[in-house]
């Protein structure tokens, strides 16, 4: 029992990443193991696992009685100095903080909150809540979580969060998952949905997702549901105006929309046009994030979908890449590149800056061996 309300209270702080110590040196074993408990505890089981199945990465470590004191007191000094800041300990737990330290100090965030828009790239798990075939819930995925899979389409982390975590805020909470907007929750959320596109009609095959113009839609609702509530009218622009704005979306438009029969797009725009037209729409989007009190944007190239495992298996190229497909998409970087310099320069208050993901990602598989891989044009799936 005490292990979910461990578990619980970390999902309260909004901490994704944890240890849990105990002296229950069983039910460590059970908890951890990949196999059923047919004890009489097994329904506990049961319960501790679907409590960490939505954590990003956790560990659970058996330690004797005595040195589960320890561990005790400084995670008690932990959480009442990330909440309340320094506190006194009263005498009944003075020896407890003795042996854990004068002051438990956590890093402090470099920035106040982090706002993930984007696709498949950076969902990190919202699109589980969705009708849709577009979920990332069964192996491969999450082959390098402790818990396995959590709807991130990714063996792992994705990008987003590892710039959280270089940023030193908690793991970034996914919108559709975090059920009470009541609570306080000011280090951001991520509205990204696989298959989402720049335009609201694309992707939709798979099933639902939420487009950019419906993140911003949900960011705004953030601001006013949630945000509000917990920062005064005269702050909230001075937090807004500090946090950090990512925005990872285009390849979709491409991927399930411009290069597939059932869409007509392609029948409707050159290549020209279409990426002019999503370069246009993205700046548009950014301004509107702008007007809801960003002023610290980043917004990513599309990397070389033409190079991609998924382009290379239904395009068959005969070359090391779908050459046809990365030139589409190098109309639309350079657009989006004329179209935030514009943003820019009539936004003077913003940082608007462009992730140039294209040339890195293109780099490794150009020469893979200089970042640690061997295979590139597989996949596990």
């Amino acid at each position: 029992m005490g292990a979910i309300l461990a578990v619980q209270l970390c999902q309260e702080l909004g901490l994704q990443r944890f240890q849990l110590e105990g002296d229950a040196k069983n039910v460590i074993e059970a908890v951890t193991s990949k196999n059923p408990d047919d004890s009489s505890r097994g329904q506990l089981i049961v319960d501790i696992r679907s409590y960490l199945r939505p954590i990003l990465a956790w560990e659970m470590r058996y330690v004797r009685r005595d040195g589960n004191k320890v561990a005790h007191a400084l995670a008690r000094m932990a959480i009442k100095d990330t909440i309340f800041g320094s506190v006194k300990p009263d005498a009944d737990h003075h020896h407890d903080h003795q042996i854990a330290t004068e002051n438990i100090v956590l890093p402090a965030p470099l920035v106040p909150g982090l706002y993930v828009f984007g696709d498949s790239q950076v969902d990190t798990g919202l699109n589980t809540n969705l009708d849709t075939l577009m979920t990332a819930t069964y192996k491969p995925f999450g082959i390098d979580f402790t818990i396995g899979a959590t709807g991130r389409f990714s063996n792992g982390a994705v990008i987003t969060d590892f710039i959280g975590h270089d940023l030193q805020l908690p793991t970034t909470l996914t919108y559709g998952a975090y059920k009470s907007l009541d609570e306080v929750v000011t280090s951001g959320f991520s509205y990204a949905s696989a298959s989402a596109g720049i335009l609201h009609e694309t992707g939709h095959g798979p099933g639902e997702n939420w487009s950019m113009e419906k993140q911003i839609v949900m960011f705004n609702k953030t601001v006013h549901e949630n945000l509000r509530r917990h920062i005064n009218s005269t702050e909230l622009p001075k937090y807004l105006s500090e946090c950090i704005f990512l925005v990872f979306i285009g390849a979709s438009d491409y991927e399930i929309n411009f290069l597939q029969v059932y869409y007509n797009t392609s029948k409707k725009y050159t290549n020209e046009e279409f990426g002019t037209l999503l370069a246009m729409k993205l700046a548009y989007q950014s301004k509107d994030l702008y007007k809801l009190g960003a002023r610290r944007i980043v917004v990513f190239e599309i990397g070389p979908i033409g190079c991609y495992p998924a382009s290379l298996k239904v395009f068959e190229p005969q070359t090391k890449c779908a050459e046809d497909i990365n030139e589409m998409v190098m109309i639309f970087n350079r657009n989006l590149h004329i179209k935030i310099e514009a943003l820019r320069s009539k936004l003077k208050d913003a940082t608007i800056l462009i992730a140039e993901m294209y040339g890195l990602i293109r780099d490794m598989i150009d020469m893979p061996s200089s970042y640690g891989f061997t295979d590139i044009r597989n996949t596990l799936l």
